[in-house]
């Protein structure tokens, strides 16, 4: 795998979520290539890994089992991974929601991924595959900043 690994080292010190999350959408818009990591993202009742991936050893993240988990199966894995990761550490660092948030959070993002994926798959066939990805990272990021707008705007 071509990995690019790029932190997203433009949190650091962002005065709110939304500022960080604003910054990462930056962070896309002005990189060659998407960001992306070398692990894919298991966490929040969320599991997002590429085509084929096999995890028949890991009994608590088996498809053929009903784990309550939602799977987000897409070759760009590692780009989608690299969102949730830079997302978990925004939440984490201004403690923006409880654990079962976070799963509501995480599961609505996958959900949004997974409805995008499959809405743009036929239409953007001709897309250069770095142009689709970082379609997926925009919609992702936005969603998010959307979600986290929604609680902010609940808990005033």
């Amino acid at each position: 795998m071509n990995q690019v690994d790029h932190h997203p080292s433009a949190l650091a010190g962002a005065r709110n979520p939304q500022s960080a999350i604003d910054a990462l959408i930056a962070q896309v818009a002005n990189s060659s290539e998407p960001p992306r990591t070398g692990t894919y993202w298991i966490g929040s009742d969320v599991l997002v890994c590429q085509p084929g991936t096999d995890w028949e050893n890991a009994s608590h993240t088996s498809p053929r089992q009903n784990t309550g988990k939602t799977w987000v199966v897409t070759e760009f894995a590692a780009e989608l991974s690299w969102a949730f990761e830079a997302l978990a550490q925004i939440i984490a660092e201004h403690d923006v929601y409880t654990s079962d948030d976070r799963r509501d959070f995480y599961g609505q993002l996958a959900e949004h991924a997974i409805e995008f994926l499959g809405r743009s798959s036929a239409g953007e066939q001709t897309f250069e595959s770095r142009s689709r990805a970082r379609s997926l990272l925009f919609f992702t990021l936005q969603n998010a900043r959307r979600l986290l707008d929604q609680t902010v705007s609940a808990s005033r």
